[in-house]
């Protein structure tokens, strides 16, 4: 079954070519690629001609690039401007927000609402060294990882990877961490375990972080503690990525 990614365009000239995500996703056997202009994340916004035609330049540009690498491209259709993103991201695989401007507009946009699981990557090209597992037993952090395991299992296979595990206080949490924690040594051959308290994990996740160039932190709904505004929290370094999911149920901690 094909996994659609959404991705954002820039609606100027300095959009990312669609080369760049085919090499991204280059594990995905079976792929869709779903555009959308990023202003359009927001809400509906009055565009001048200049704007339209720069829109259609780009989709022209895309199109012509997908159709030479046989590529299932399209663009999502926004009506009266807006993007409804509980409906658009329903079936979709991945939303990719790119750059610290990224941050910015998963803010603005109101990423509860997405029905997906998120890249919120650093400043383009996305590149990462050492992945960070944020281990809350929630169904949103198992989702996201399940997801990032589709694309980036296998590149991510060799590289150092650190589970921060929150500390059990129930036999179904226990039983879970352990089995969670199990697949994890089958799926990556660097693994650290980092055991942490459900009040501190965000400062022990920050103080990692700084530590680990290119981070990329897999979690559940606890990433909107990092997305603007929030500032009771650690900050993360501008080249930290995020890789979350919205998915609620219940925890069994």
């Amino acid at each position: 079954m094909a996994q659609t990614i959404l991705i954002p365009v820039a609606d100027g000239a300095d959009g990312k070519p669609l080369a760049d995500y085919l090499t991204l996703f280059d594990q995905a056997e079976d792929r869709k690629l779903a555009a959308f202009f990023v202003d359009d994340m927001v809400g509906p916004a009055a565009l001048s001609l200049r704007q339209h035609w720069q829109r259609e330049q780009v989709r022209e540009a895309l199109e012509r690039e997908a159709q030479g690498a046989s590529v299932d491209f399209h663009f999502l259709s926004a009506a009266e401007g807006h993007l409804d993103w509980a409906l658009q991201t329903q079936l979709a695989d991945l939303l990719v927000l790119v750059g610290v401007g990224g941050r910015e507009a998963a803010a603005n946009a109101r990423l509860d609402h997405v029905r997906c699981p998120v890249l919120l990557s650093a400043p383009w090209p996305f590149c990462y060294e050492h992945v960070f597992i944020v281990f809350d037993a929630t169904a949103s952090l198992l989702t996201a990882f399940k997801s990032f395991l589709l694309f980036f299992g296998t590149t991510a296979r060799h590289r150092p990877v650190t589970v921060l595990s929150f500390v059990a206080s129930s036999t179904r949490a226990i039983q879970l961490e352990k089995f969670f924690i199990h697949h994890v040594r089958s799926q990556f051959s660097n693994i650290g375990i980092m055991p942490v308290h459900p009040e501190e994990w965000a400062d022990v996740l920050a103080h990692e972080v700084q530590r680990a160039p290119r981070a990329l932190i897999v979690l559940g709904q606890r990433a909107h503690h990092f997305l603007p505004p929030t500032p009771r929290l650690p900050k993360l370094p501008p080249s930290a990525s995020l890789y979350f999911s919205n998915e609620q149920h219940a925890s069994p901690r």
